[in-house]
């Protein structure tokens, strides 16, 4: 795993785009591809649940964290804990400076204060581990991403004239004669590829580029700067996780249709946690309880670390109907 780089984007107040009215919501909807949420259960321990192509609207209005309600058959509500976000399109920010493509990732968001606008941390598409962090953009900038992002590169960059941070951080300049307006700042020295734009006096500017199409542009002093070795500063690819495989039911599972109106209970007759908006299928054990049946797994929808089941989920069997076989 190549250590990760952070890169400060300070954002004139003047560059941003006019304000609209205080507290108005950002909200996205779409069906991402894998979102996992926080739902509050009362009288029980909250639930994370990761979420797979449910169709949802996520709204950033307060706290750094987006609620998330699901618009499918099956209503559920909580807080984002992984949401994966998207650029809608091309963005400039920093007067110029900043570039960032439809490819770049976006890590996480939170609202601006002036409402219907996000701040973003965003990770250029590239091998050696770069987040451009806090960057304003427009709430229609950004969507919610319906297919899994890229999980690795090899390609290095070509091999011309290039520089390196001398220490831990590098201030640049928007014009050469400037104050600083971009900080860039790196887990360790000598770990990012500048490649030198123009120069004038003490001042080179230089421009990193990443393979997705974004790049960061600045004056930086010679004296910050370290010519880069010849032969490069090493590359290596993402490595992507694993998942384990595991079953737990306990006894015949079948299919059951639970009907609208009816709610999903993280123990039997306590702690509601999700309700059904119209008729929903889902897997349920055959036997009960008292009178309460354990849902196995519901389409879209698991616990996390259930092993794309559900640990905690019990309805009622009168809430249940069965298809004929």
């Amino acid at each position: 795993m190549p250590r990760r780089l952070v890169l400060g984007i300070l954002l004139l107040a003047g560059l941003a785009a006019p304000r609209p009215a205080a507290g108005a919501p950002c909200e996205l909807q779409g069906s991402p591809h894998r979102a996992r949420i926080r739902v509050p259960v009362p009288g029980h321990a909250p639930l994370e649940l990761e979420l797979t192509g449910a169709p949802l609207v996520a709204r950033f209005a307060a706290g750094p964290r987006a609620q998330v309600e699901t618009l499918g058959a099956l209503r559920i509500a909580g807080t984002a804990l992984e949401l994966p976000l998207a650029l809608a399109q091309p963005v400039d920010a920093a007067g110029g400076a900043v570039h960032l493509s439809t490819e770049v990732e976006v890590v996480q968001a939170r609202p601006h204060r002036s409402g219907l606008r996000l701040v973003v941390e965003l990770a250029p598409r590239t091998t050696i581990g770069a987040v451009l962090s806090p960057v304003v953009v427009a709430c229609d900038a950004v969507k919610l991403r319906a297919e899994a992002g890229p999980t690795g590169h090899t390609a290095a960059p070509a091999n011309y004239p290039s520089w390196l941070a001398r220490g831990r951080s590098l201030a640049l300049r928007q014009r050469a004669d400037g104050p600083p307006r971009l900080h860039l700042r790196a887990s360790e020295p000598r770990s990012l590829h500048l490649d030198e734009v123009a120069r004038r006096g003490s001042r080179i500017r230089v421009r990193a580029e990443w393979d997705d199409g974004s790049a960061v542009e600045g004056w930086a002093d010679r004296a910050a700067l370290v010519p880069a070795p010849r032969h490069g500063i090493g590359y290596g690819a993402w490595a992507g996780s694993g998942r384990g495989i595991c079953g737990r039911t306990s006894g015949h599972v079948r299919k059951a249709i639970l009907i609208a109106g009816a709610r999903l209970h993280a123990a039997p007759g306590r702690g509601a946690w999700a309700e059904a908006r119209e008729d929903v299928e889902l897997d349920v054990e055959g036997t009960s309880i008292d009178g309460w049946v354990r849902v196995v797994s519901v389409p879209g929808v698991a616990e996390v670390d259930a092993c794309g089941q559900l640990d905690h989920a019990w309805v009622a069997r009168t809430d249940l109907t069965f298809p004929t076989p």
